[in-house]
């Protein structure tokens, strides 16, 4: 095999890369646009996360309160106080 057949080869070689070099730029962006959207999507699922557990921090400290009153109120029975 001569030089310039040797170096046809490597410039053949080095086209390919070169491409194959646009082709992985091409999905580092399309990744980075999947990454922000996906970042936006778990963004907007914590915040109605965190609101449905206020929700049901609310709820438990309601029933927690209204199972005390109920305990009370047998206790106050209980004993001859009402």
């Amino acid at each position: 095999m001569s030089i310039d057949e040797r170096v046809a080869t490597l410039e053949t070689h080095v086209g390919h890369i070169h491409a194959d070099m646009g082709e992985i730029k091409t999905d580092i962006r399309e990744m980075r646009h999947d990454v922000a959207n996906l970042r936006e999507d778990m963004h907007t699922g914590f915040a109605q996360m965190n609101a449905s557990l206020t929700s049901a921090k609310f709820w438990a400290l309601f029933l927690y309160l209204a199972l005390a009153a109920s305990l009370f109120g047998v206790m106050a029975r209980g004993f001859g106080w009402i």
